[in-house]
Order: C-alpha cells, then sequence, then structure tokens
C-alpha cells in the first residue's frame, strides 16, 4: 500500500463507500458502517481506546507506519511514518491526529437531546 492508495480508501470510507477517484459505489454501506465500526473500536492495536477517547476517528495502524484515519462523510487520509511506538503504531501520525483532528472535527460520537440510539 502507498500513501495515494490508502488515501483513496479511507476517503472511500468517509465517502460511504463510494470511491473518491472514480465516484462509483464499490462498498456496501452497510459494510462501510462495520468497517468504521470496527476501527473506531480496535484499529489501533493495543492503543484503541485510547486513540478513541483521545482522538474519536476511526483508525486503521500498520506495521508499516500508515495510519488511515477517517472522518465520515468529510473526509479520509493516509498518514505514514515508519517510526513505530510501544503498541505498533507510527509514532508521529499519532501526534499528528491529536494536533489537526480533534480540534477540526470534534469526536464523531454525539449524542442527541433524546438519549442514546
Amino acid at each position: 500500500m502507498t500513501v495515494n492508495t490508502g488515501a483513496v480508501m479511507a476517503a472511500t470510507l468517509a465517502n460511504g463507500g463510494h470511491c473518491a477517484i472514480t465516484g462509483d459505489n464499490v462498498l456496501n454501506p452497510t459494510s462501510v458502517c462495520h468497517t468504521l465500526s470496527l476501527m473506531h473500536s480496535c484499529g489501533m492495536y493495543d492503543y484503541s481506546g485510547g486513540f478513541a477517547f483521545k482522538v474519536g476517528l476511526p483508525a486503521k495502524s500498520t506495521v508499516s507506519g500508515c495510519i488511515l484515519l477517517v472522518v465520515p462523510n468529510v473526509l479520509g487520509m493516509c498518514l505514514w511514518s515508519p517510526l513505530l511506538d510501544k503498541m505498533g503504531n507510527s509514532a508521529r501520525s499519532i501526534k499528528v491526529s491529536y494536533q489537526q483532528e480533534k480540534p477540526i472535527f470534534g469526536n464523531v460520537i454525539v449524542f442527541s437531546k433524546e438519549g442514546v440510539g
């Protein structure tokens, strides 16, 4: 995977399964929802819970130093830096996620005034 292909994959997930390049519907919306849920809950190895609380966005880390980061209905990006932290995630990409994403987009899990569900 390259940063470019990772960015297209992340953007396609952010776009509900419509390819970010062609606009073709390439993924089932239900599968996208399930994938984003899994990315949010376990995509960052042992740091998934901490990342979910601090960044609040679905992400998938790779052992090559990539992090796919998705802001549903907004954008997807691929961050890459090969220096891994003790949990196997890209240390610099996590720092970029902290500094850039949360102040701009906030946590994607928002509850209505009526409560959950």
